[in-house]
Formats: C-alpha cells, sequence, structure tokens
C-alpha cells in the first residue's frame, strides 16, 4: 500500500530519478482504492479490461493515473496507458485489431446523420483506456500526463505519482 500525499490527496511525485510510477498488483491496487460501491464498480471493469487484454494477446506496461489513484471519492473513471513493446511483432496490429479496449476522441460518424462523437469510452466509461508504443518520446509524455496534478481539467506545476500495474 502507497501512502498518499496528506495535502494532496494523491500519491506522492517520485522525482530525483527514480521511477515516477509505484509498483502494485492488481490485488494491492483493489485494496486500497476500491473503497466504495463506484470505485469498486469502476475497478471490476479495470480487471475485466486486463483479462480481455490478455484473451486478445496484447501486453505491456499497464500504468493507472487520475483521479482514480486519489482520494477522490467519486472518480470518473479508471485512467490507463498499455505501453508495449515497438519491436514486438503483431502487438500494434492485435490492438488495431481491438477497438472495443480503447478510448476513442473526435470520432466522425456519417450515417444515419453527420457528427462528431467527442468521446467513446470502453467499458460504459468506467476505463479510459490509451495504447502506446514504449517508445522514449511515448513513455516521457504519458509520465508526464501522469505526474502533473490538474485542477477542474486544468494542469497545475504541482506534481504527483501513479501507478504501475503488475499482473
Amino acid at each position: 500500500m502507497v501512502p498518499l500525499d496528506p495535502q494532496l490527496g494523491c500519491l506522492p511525485y517520485r522525482g530525483d530519478g527514480q521511477a515516477s510510477a509505484y509498483s502494485v498488483s492488481v490485488e494491492e491496487m483493489r485494496a486500497q482504492f476500491a473503497v466504495n460501491g463506484l470505485r469498486t464498480r469502476q475497478m471490476d471493469r479495470f480487471e475485466a479490461w486486463l483479462e480481455d487484454l490478455s484473451h486478445v494477446e496484447i501486453e505491456g506496461r499497464v500504468w493507472v493515473g487520475g483521479s482514480f489513484v486519489t482520494d477522490k471519492e467519486e472518480p470518473s473513471d479508471v485512467d490507463v496507458v498499455l505501453l508495449c513493446d515497438p519491436h514486438e511483432s503483431g502487438m500494434l496490429t492485435r490492438a488495431k485489431r481491438n477497438p472495443s479496449l480503447w478510448t476513442w476522441q473526435d470520432v466522425a460518424v456519417s450515417d444515419p446523420a453527420p457528427m462528431v462523437i467527442s468521446r467513446i469510452q470502453p467499458y460504459g466509461g468506467a476505463v479510459d483506456a490509451f495504447f502506446a508504443l514504449a517508445m522514449p518520446h511515448h513513455v516521457a509524455t504519458w509520465e508526464n500526463r501522469w505526474n502533473t496534478c490538474y485542477v477542474d481539467e486544468k494542469p497545475t506545476d504541482r506534481r504527483k505519482g501513479f501507478l504501475e500495474v503488475t499482473r
């Protein structure tokens, strides 16, 4: 169990050259963060997402950030990015063939009437899942995103930690 920063209500930032993510098991994540009915349902759906990844043989590092890994009583979802080895043959193809596992933004639909859907999230919106290749610039982008504290959906200069979930 990783103690939360009592002032910020989130995981402490691990700067100074340390790995930014705290490594936890799925069970440890559940024990610490699935503390009410909503969070338990979100955790159940996150675990279903992990299970579905294994069924279609998509593997990688699972980073979880956002409000689920804070003391926020009602987080909107579990924010997750899967960082896959860019040299793993077929991983990107398998990810593309399973679009229901990922969050889609600004989706254009032409039938029955033209429209743009701003966001589609898997598992009834309980999981906000993204796929990225584990290349240095992608890793740095996601590390920065997960380390940034947001207030009213706007980034601040405060930093926080995030989880790397082991399976």
